[in-house]
């Protein structure tokens, strides 16, 4: 499953609920602002996506960039192992809610860089968790 990531969405409509605060910096007439997303079906905060929205506001696009580790963002705590299909569904769907993004939107967006966890059966005859294996490919 996908845990650090790094997403680009372009023709991004910013939505009110995210507290965006600009850097002062300005590139090429283009405002740069930063967000911390939470996962708002926790009580804890203790872990954060980082958000960048890059602002043309002269020609009203948005670029947004989304960073983080998708497993401890979601389940606010280190799990140890990898998010099961179900909670990565749930987890890209409050994903998107959070973001007021549509999921073609994030079909059409761009993956930069992606963590990706595979968890290998050695012995396919055999369902005992000891012969379980984590392998993590270094891409």
């Amino acid at each position: 499953m996908l845990d650090n990531f790094e997403l680009t969405c372009y023709n991004y409509s910013p939505t009110e609920r995210i507290n965006w605060v600009s850097v002062d910096d300005t590139y090429k007439k283009k405002t740069l602002f930063v967000a911390l997303l939470y996962n708002s079906n926790k009580k804890k905060e203790n872990y954060f996506l980082t958000l960048f929205m890059l602002a043309d506001e002269h020609k009203e696009k948005f670029t947004l960039l989304v960073r983080g580790n998708l497993n401890n963002w979601y389940s606010q705590k280190i799990l140890g192992r990898t998010l099961t299909v179900e909670e990565y569904k749930d987890c890209i769907n409050l994903l998107l809610g959070q973001l007021d993004v549509e999921r073609n939107d994030l079909i059409n967006a761009k993956m930069k860089n992606a963590e990706i966890r595979l968890s290998v059966l050695l012995n396919p005859t055999s369902r005992s968790k000891k012969h379980k294996s984590k392998f993590t490919p270094n891409l």
